[in-house]
């Protein structure tokens, strides 16, 4: 049997961690604006793709679906390296009766992208005219 000191001393600790055993730092809150815009490649809407907000700081990244050159939806506030995919029919692939998909919009809009986005409270409408 436990002494009462004893008792006392453990059930003080168990209440100490039930206590503070939540505390610490908590988690940034992450805002999210809603967007909007179009994307165009070679002047003509893109009817098929995605185009991805990307944080280079941490990582985070959201996709939006661009359906006849449009896109909405929402993406986290801030500064957004901004990356453009679509694909086409590429021809045959390595088996009988498959297709390859290729990514037709160049790598100076996704992997390479040069496009940016600041992304704020208020009206967030983008246009990407995208060239050859």
């Amino acid at each position: 049997m436990l002494n009462p000191r004893r008792l006392f001393a453990l059930q003080l600790v168990a209440l100490s961690i039930f206590v503070f055993g939540g505390c610490g730092p908590s988690e940034p809150k992450i805002t999210r604006r809603p967007v909007s815009g179009t994307v165009t490649f070679d002047g003509k809407p893109i009817e098929s793709g995605k185009i991805q907000f990307n944080n280079p700081a941490d990582g985070g990244v959201d996709v939006l679906d661009i359906k006849d050159g449009k896109f909405a939806g929402e993406v986290r506030e801030g500064k957004r390296r901004v990356e453009v995919t679509a694909l086409r029919d590429g021809g045959d692939g390595p088996m009988p009766g498959v297709k390859m998909q290729v990514n037709y919009i160049p790598e100076k809009y996704n992997s390479k992208t040069t496009l940016e986005a600041e992304v704020k409270s208020g009206p967030n409408e983008f246009k990407f005219d995208l060239t050859p």
